[in-house]
């Protein structure tokens, strides 16, 4: 089934089924969501009796059931693999008409508990995430300097004339251009995950890891195909646990899915992690230092001021905005109390914004596992960045899915000049969530979360 959302071809692919052909659909990518989503509906109108929706209905409910892998693609760009959720079909004067629901591979980790009794003193953090992993064969990846590229099109104007047999060729021809490109460089990262691989082979301790294979959730050797570096974050593998403390932290909980096991590992190890739009388990941190790859533009022309350097009213793209500011939970300064021995330890960590305000918002936090100053500093940082961290808010809705030849992506960084009275930003601000939408009335659209840079902090 193939049509055209707008100037994009929206494609989902599972087993032998590929359908473009879109009523409406939803794609939310979250940076802090454990697992991004989408919902999407297809349809045949009444007077198409080329289209048999029979036999597509019933794989789509096998492949659900069988928990086959979707993969979804803009322009030939995968955006996300996952699993269908729910398969719900409806018919009315209008049509037939289907709609889809899931989630991206790390659904399955939220959803499935942690097995108990997995010991992890000597293991190597990256072994670690591969075993609990190793069931769904998920790629860790340790570093996110190639993974968050911003994914490109090729840009193409989609204006077909004639009968519906000749769009359809046209939009095939054109979107088997877009295939045939993103297949030589997922070949190129295929050749360099091998290379990689071949590196790891001597490092990965066979032994070590087949004496973990008696726990309940693993079976089978875990191989290096499930473990890719890049070199930003190459002591995350190398770094083992050992200490007692942090193998007490991760004493798996009877309400303890892998994902809530998993995210308290990260944090022994002040690292962050989310799944990327090609099935990998990516654990690094914002990228905050990047050039601005969009820009969001509202200029409210305003008699005797000029335009700001290099844009003009032409360039305004952003159809409607909302500004958030919620500093109620924020605090002035963050004190931590421990103990080490018989002897009080303390940490504190100021923000220097609120004290330069003369606000006077403290917060007492006591912990009786903090043994050093470095855990009652760590822990300051972390409750004063958590009370910053949904402080600013800007949403901005979009038209399309993407700008000039980039489709839109999170962990990017935004140039935005919002002139409007009401809200009036001009900075460069860090995307944390991106919803693409579509539908037949008002077309393609993609609303964006941004936020200061700086505001998501890795958990210490």
């Amino acid at each position: 089934m193939r049509g055209l959302v707008g100037e994009h071809i929206v494609e989902l692919r599972v087993g032998d089924i590929s359908i473009d052909t879109w009523q409406s659909f939803k794609i939310e990518h979250d940076l802090l969501s454990p697992a991004d989503s989408f919902d999407m509906t297809f349809g045949v109108p009444p007077w198409d009796p080329t289209v048999d929706m029979v036999p597509i209905v019933q794989s789509l409910k096998d492949y659900a059931r069988s928990r086959a892998r979707v993969e979804l693609f803009i322009d030939g760009s995968k955006q996300l693999t996952g699993f269908i959720d729910t398969v719900k079909g409806s018919e009315d004067e209008t049509g037939a008409s289907v709609r889809i629901t899931g989630r991206d591979v790390g659904g399955q980790v939220v959803d499935e508990f942690m097995p108990r009794g997995f010991n992890i003193i000597g293991l190597r953090l990256v072994e670690v995430l591969a075993l609990v992993l190793a069931k769904w064969n998920i790629l860790v990846v340790i570093g996110n300097e190639g993974n968050r590229k911003i994914l490109t099109t090729k840009t193409k104007s989609h204006t077909f004339e004639g009968h519906l047999h000749t769009a359809e060729a046209k939009a095939y021809l054109t979107s088997q251009k877009w295939y045939d490109k993103i297949k030589k460089v997922e070949e190129e990262e295929i050749q360099t995950t091998q290379d990689a691989e071949a590196q790891l082979e001597a490092a990965l301790n066979h032994s070590t890891l087949l004496g973990q294979a008696d726990t309940p959730f693993y079976s089978g050797a875990l191989t290096s195909s499930q473990v890719m570096l890049t070199t930003g974050f190459i002591t995350a593998y190398w770094s083992v646990i050992q200490q007692k403390k942090i193998a007490r932290e991760l004493k798996v909980k009877p309400e303890d899915t892998r994902w809530d096991w998993i995210s308290r590992l990260l944090k022994t190890q002040n690292l962050m992690g989310w799944f990327s739009a090609d099935g990998k388990f990516v654990v690094g941190t914002p990228n905050y230092i990047q050039q601005p790859m969009f820009d969001a533009t509202r200029i409210v022309k305003t008699p005797g001021q000029p335009f700001p350097a290099g844009r003009s009213i032409d360039d305004n793209n952003i159809e409607d905005a909302d500004y958030q500011e919620n500093p109620g939970q924020r605090y002035s300064v963050v004190y931590v109390f421990g103990r080490q021995g018989k002897d009080p330890i303390r940490g504190e960590a100021h923000d220097t914004e609120l004290e330069a305000l003369g606000v006077d918002r403290p917060c007492y936090h006591r912990d009786t596992n903090i043994r050093s100053i470095e855990e009652a500093q760590g822990a300051a940082l972390r409750i004063l960045e958590d009370s910053k961290i949904k402080e600013t808010i800007y949403t901005c809705k979009m038209t399309g899915l993407g700008q000039g030849n980039r489709l839109y992506a999170f962990d990017t960084i935004w140039d935005v000049w919002d002139d409007s009275p009401a809200i009036y930003v001009h900075d460069l601000m860090y995307c944390a969530k991106i919803v693409q939408k579509y539908e037949e009335a008002q077309g393609p659209s993609t609303e964006v979360t941004l936020q200061p840079r700086g505001c998501i902090q890795v958990p210490t």
